[in-house]
């Protein structure tokens, strides 16, 4: 929208100097304006389309990313160098140049040294856990050290024996305790690459995986070494951590967005913490409730005090913040939601209608491109 902006503005100064707008907005109309720099505002323009399209398959969408990276560079750079208000002014030139010096260091840090330099950690795939409703655990054991994370954060895995995918990263909730020596991330297959990393525990071209394959059931590690993978972590601040100063905290996650949930439950439970959690899990029916027997298990064993509640959408129609705060009652208490952008969207407004201060709301959402409604993409990201 700056750049559009920027546009107008140059076809308006164009006017005001008594010469075409033209000059300014088409290529090759006059000599004295760049024609390159109109060229790469219209690539910029369409760049800036593509960035929101839905269609993009998401490798094809982060690599479209890094060019924009590119291309943020070479702007700063235009803008440094170019006789101008920046130009003429000292102390704002000193700052594009640091942010260019940023950028530039950002970057290349992140598309170039990451996957050698990052925060990773060996694993190996020792189990898949299918639960039905496209959902999958994935158990992974460290070859060397284990990862230290905080309950509710997140990791990348990347599989390096993934043909065509080998530098891909994809994001994942965790779903196990960190007190746990074996980490577990709980995945919906919805994209190429969770499709494929199911096959990680039998062997991708091993026939039996389809024949073993039931809700519920351990799939044995694979001695191929297709199963390891690198671990990249951790990262987020979705963590009940945030407010230990509040002894009551409502957890409300929607459909896959229970993951996170998962490993705090057991961590929560593993500590002599006395903390009032009030849990939701909203699903569309029951049989895509895939972790509620868990959760179930977990309550029963739980020291602290805890009410959960399966709130299947297609028989109790729509949760609401307000039905939530009238289960709750009165007093403080902090709320941490995840789910879908559309989701966390709505329910913070509805928290923060019915007076719950913001700092009292944390939210994860499950997809890192797209308008609300991504969830219904073609190939969304794996987050999750």
């Amino acid at each position: 929208m700056l750049l559009g902006l920027h546009g107008v503005l140059l076809a308006v100064d164009a006017v005001a100097r008594g010469a075409s707008p033209a000059a300014v907005l088409v290529p090759f109309w006059s000599r004295d304006e760049r024609t390159i720099d109109i060229l790469a505002f219209y690539a910029l323009v369409v760049l800036g389309f593509l960035a929101y399209d839905r269609r993009l398959r998401h490798e094809r969408w982060l690599a479209l990313h890094r060019v924009i990276g590119l291309l943020f560079l070479a702007g700063t750079f235009h803008a440094a160098m170019e006789p101008g208000t920046i130009h003429e002014y000292e102390p704002l030139r000193t700052w594009i140049v640091i942010l260019l010096l940023v950028g530039a260091t950002a970057w290349t840090y992140r598309v170039v040294f990451f996957l050698r330099l990052g925060p990773r950690y060996p694993y190996q795939v020792e189990s898949a856990v299918p639960h039905g409703a496209q959902t999958v655990d994935l158990i992974m054991r460290p070859l060397e050290r284990r990862m230290m994370y905080e309950p509710g954060t997140f990791v990348f895995i990347r599989v390096p024996s993934f043909k065509g995918m080998e530098r891909e990263l994809h994001p994942f909730s965790i779903s196990s305790s960190p007190l746990e020596r074996n980490l577990r991330v709980s995945i919906r297959q919805i994209g190429d690459f969770t499709k494929r990393i199911s096959f990680l525990s039998l062997g991708e071209d091993n026939p039996d995986f389809w024949k073993a394959r039931r809700p519920g059931r351990m799939h044995p590690v694979s001695t191929l070494r297709s199963a390891d993978v690198d671990v990249y972590g951790p990262f987020g601040g979705f963590t009940p951590h945030r407010f230990q100063q509040y002894r009551r905290m409502v957890w409300v996650g929607a459909g896959i967005g229970i993951t996170p949930f998962l490993g705090m439950l057991a961590f929560e439970r593993s500590t002599l913490d006395l903390r009032q959690i009030r849990l939701y899990y909203m699903v569309h029916s029951a049989e895509e409730a895939v972790y509620d027997e868990e959760i179930r298990k977990s309550r029963s064993r739980a020291s602290f005090s805890i009410d959960y509640v399966l709130w299947l959408t297609g028989d109790q129609g729509h949760l609401t913040a307000a039905r939530i705060a009238a289960d709750v009652g009165r007093g403080d208490y902090a709320v941490m939601l995840c789910g879908s952008m559309p989701f966390v969207a709505a329910f913070a407004r509805q928290f923060r209608d019915l007076g719950l201060p913001p700092n009292r709301i944390i939210a994860e959402e499950l997809q890192f491109r797209g308008a609300p409604g991504a969830p219904v993409a073609p190939e969304p990201p794996e987050r999750a």
